[in-house]
């Protein structure tokens, strides 16, 4: 479970357009982020929030791509001109964290945010042959 845990909160996107309010777009835009950093994605979901009326087009997105490797989230306020981004990337055999960097990296490029702040945890242990209890 040795990984790096990257959250990204973006504040003033003002590029992100479509990406913050279609899902099929922001999925899309996803695993091509998946893809450029090197991971597997193998599910993927998202939730428009109020879809179906014209208000709500405005609406924002909470999209999730599963990967091999952990998982990677995408949240959208279009009101408010903001998104969320989470990453956890992860293997035992190996270090990701270079692929957990691409993974944001392609994602902040994609919303062009004017801030944002940004926070790392690596998350598990080395191995030590004990259970830790």
């Amino acid at each position: 479970m040795n990984g790096v845990h990257i959250m990204v909160d973006c504040y003033q996107v003002s590029q992100g357009g479509p990406l913050m309010t279609s899902t099929e777009l922001l999925l899309a835009q996803c695993r091509r982020a998946v893809d450029l950093a090197g991971l597997t994605a193998v599910a993927e979901s998202a939730y428009h929030f109020g879809a179906g009326t014209d208000a709500a087009s405005q609406s924002g997105i909470t999209a999730v791509i599963l990967l091999a490797e952990s998982h990677v989230t995408v949240h959208t306020w279009p009101e408010r001109q903001q998104v969320t981004l989470d990453a956890y990337v992860c293997n035992f055999l190996g270090d990701n964290s270079g692929k957990a960097q691409l993974l944001i990296s392609a994602l902040i490029d994609l919303f062009k945010p004017e801030n944002i702040d940004r926070q790392e945890i690596q998350r598990g242990r080395l191995s030590t042959g004990r259970s830790g209890l």
